[in-house]
């Protein structure tokens, strides 16, 4: 397996959500690099109208394909929240364009569109989504420092309500499992009070590794017990390599 990973952010976050992960795998000797999606800081902005009414999943799967090219090599692809759906759609098309991944993880993930519909009334797209701060600290934390919870809502941007929309409306995004024969690994929250699945329903549609922590929220990478999350990430990472897969 390869030694890099590319870790992709969710719905209102950036780059900065990965901050505990970013230092602490670095030192354990992995190359390790995290993207901010366009119109997230500090990414290129978008037009406001663009941003709020036709921006696609597609789009930003476009992003995480520029860095791919960059790195160079067949990475590991780790998605978090509405990332999730962005890296599972960017390995449909690097895979179906004849590029090579070395793993997908999915972190909180939201699922393709035979695991949904996640919402049945979409999103106004007169404005971007953004949740006032308590309404994020209910959604995206169950056990988080406050000082911690206070750096990342400082942080917190508007997200995309035409990306939101088609992703968790009517049939969602259609992935196709089959081809996507990498190793992967599938966390889910048991205290996540966003839409995405709290079961194994999703490792279950991708044939994936599971791991279940009952008493974490969705951004689990920045509760109170994010190591603990991390370790399991680590020893899988550890045990594909040593199985010397893909």
């Amino acid at each position: 397996m390869s030694s890099t990973l590319l870790l992709v952010h969710g719905t209102s976050h950036g780059a900065w959500c990965w901050e505990n992960w970013l230092v602490t795998l670095a030192q354990a000797g992995w190359e390790v690099h995290a993207l901010a999606l366009r119109n997230h800081p500090p990414s290129r902005a978008v037009d406001d109208a663009v941003f709020r009414e036709r921006l696609r999943v597609a789009d930003y799967a476009a992003d995480v394909a520029c860095v791919a090219r960059e790195l160079g090599c067949p990475c590991v692809v780790v998605g978090h929240s509405m990332g999730g759906i962005v890296v599972q759609d960017f390995a449909q098309r690097h895979v179906r364009e004849g590029g090579k991944l070395a793993g997908m993880i999915l972190v909180a993930a939201v699922p393709p569109g035979p695991l949904g519909p996640l919402r049945q009334a979409a999103l106004t797209t007169t404005r971007v989504y953004l949740p006032p701060p308590e309404t994020a600290r209910e959604l995206y934390f169950h056990d988080v420092d406050p000082a911690v919870f206070r750096w990342a809502a400082a942080q917190f941007c508007g997200a995309s309500p035409s990306v939101l929309n088609e992703y968790s409306l009517g049939s969602g995004l259609p992935i196709d499992p089959a081809p996507l024969t990498f190793p992967k690994l599938v966390l889910t929250a048991g205290q996540d009070r966003t839409v995405v699945p709290k079961d194994r329903s999703l490792a279950d549609y991708y044939g994936a590794d599971h791991a279940h922590f009952p008493d974490m929220g969705h951004d689990m990478m920045l509760e109170r017990d994010w190591r603990a999350v991390l370790d399991v990430v680590r020893n899988w990472l550890t045990r594909c390599t040593a199985a010397g897969t893909p």
